[in-house]
């Protein structure tokens, strides 16, 4: 796996337990998981393929970059902010406020979600998965508590 330059290769999730033949332990059962990440999904591809002849895959998840879910974020956050402001001139405005100032701001950006597909690949299976970019929902969401100022 570490042949491929873009594609980033972890180790994780050691497991051993024993093994049983009515009753009496045999011996032991290993299984170690191998994660796999990269944006570039014909190499990500080839790469499954060939790995697969000889280790099982548990599965495939798809999810945004961190550096375009960042992108992103920004963009909603600016927008989200926005509308906060425009909610808050309402109240200001319907209130008979002069004014108003943020006590409380809260930015919730949601997290890392992924979209798994199971896969439970044959040893002898040796062609590549398909894969294929998706969509993905980002969400904002703003929320606080403002004070209004009369004068």
């Amino acid at each position: 796996a570490r042949k491929h330059p873009d594609v980033k290769v972890q180790s994780e999730g050691y497991r051993i337990v024993p093994v049983y033949h009515q009753q009496v332990q045999q011996g032991w059962r290993g299984s170690q998981g191998l994660a796999l990440e990269s944006a570039h999904f014909k190499d990500l591809a080839a790469l499954i393929g060939e790995l697969q002849t000889r280790l099982r895959v548990r599965s495939i998840d798809f999810g945004v970059s961190p550096q375009r879910r960042r992108e992103v974020e920004n963009r909603l956050i600016s927008s989200a902010l926005a509308a906060f402001d425009k909610r808050a001139g309402v109240i200001r405005k319907d209130l008979g406020a002069n004014g108003y100032r943020i006590v409380e701001l809260r930015i919730n950006t949601g997290g890392n979600a992924t979209r798994p597909i199971p896969m439970m690949a044959a040893r002898e299976s040796a062609a590549p998965p398909a894969l294929q970019a998706g969509t993905s929902r980002l969400a904002v969401t703003v929320d606080g508590a403002i004070e209004l100022t009369r004068r």
